[in-house]
């Protein structure tokens, strides 16, 4: 095709002439349906943005739930079993202590373990309104003129076991402490022969020669 001025023209291709039509750009610019936009990075020549990711419940993140739950429910079933483990733990603590403690109450190693508690005097097989407290080496003395206290001492290496008693309390008494001796057999758990004499008598050699044996019977 010739000009005005006989000069050849070329007939340029117009955008999109000669292209399917699927293909041809839309007139406003925006790239056709299916194909993405650079990014300006990329259109410099620079390192391509991240995607942007999937919202959430759609795409990648439906994937991931499965493996979120699962982890919540690992985490739940190991706290449940530490829970139970650590329960165990206590329980068997527990039942240690009141196992040992049934073992001392009924099976004591020391003798004042055996003594410790509340012990009705009797006289003749006989009980008295008159009865012992013992707790720690504390001995109380529970009769008609009221309580008395002492200290305890044991001698269970003695043949027979020996016992002397020292007054606590000494306010309003001239002169030296009060103190008993005696001699002590326990006779089961719950019941014990002693005979208490001052501290200035001898005591007997023997249980054959003691007079003024007294039975204490646990309460």
């Amino acid at each position: 095709m010739r000009n005005g001025r006989g000069q050849r023209m070329e007939n340029k291709p117009q955008p999109g002439e000669g292209a399917p039509p699927g293909e041809r750009p839309p007139e406003d610019g925006r790239p056709p349906h299916g194909v993405k936009p650079m990014s300006e990075a990329a259109e410099r020549g620079g390192m391509p943005t991240e995607p942007t990711p999937a919202p959430r419940g759609t795409g990648a993140g439906e994937a991931t739930a499965p493996k979120a739950r699962a982890n919540r429910g690992g985490r739940r079933w190991r706290g449940g079993r530490l829970a139970l483990l650590l329960g165990a733990v206590f329980a068997g603590i527990l039942a240690a202590a009141t196992y040992t403690g049934a073992l001392w109450h009924y099976f004591p190693r020391h003798d004042l373990d055996r003594w410790q508690g509340r012990w009705r005097i009797a006289i003749e097989e006989r009980a008295t309104p008159n009865a012992i407290r013992v707790a720690g080496q504390r001995w109380e003395y529970e009769g008609q003129e009221g309580v008395r206290a002492y200290r305890l001492e044991l001698d269970a290496t003695a043949e027979p076991k020996r016992l002397s008693l020292e007054l606590l309390d000494t306010r309003g008494l001239q002169g030296p402490t009060p103190r008993l001796h005696g001699l002590y057999a326990f006779e089961g758990r719950n019941r014990v022969r002693v005979v208490l004499l001052p501290q200035s008598e001898p005591l007997p050699l023997r249980w054959e020669e003691a007079d003024h044996v007294l039975t204490l019977l646990r309460e």
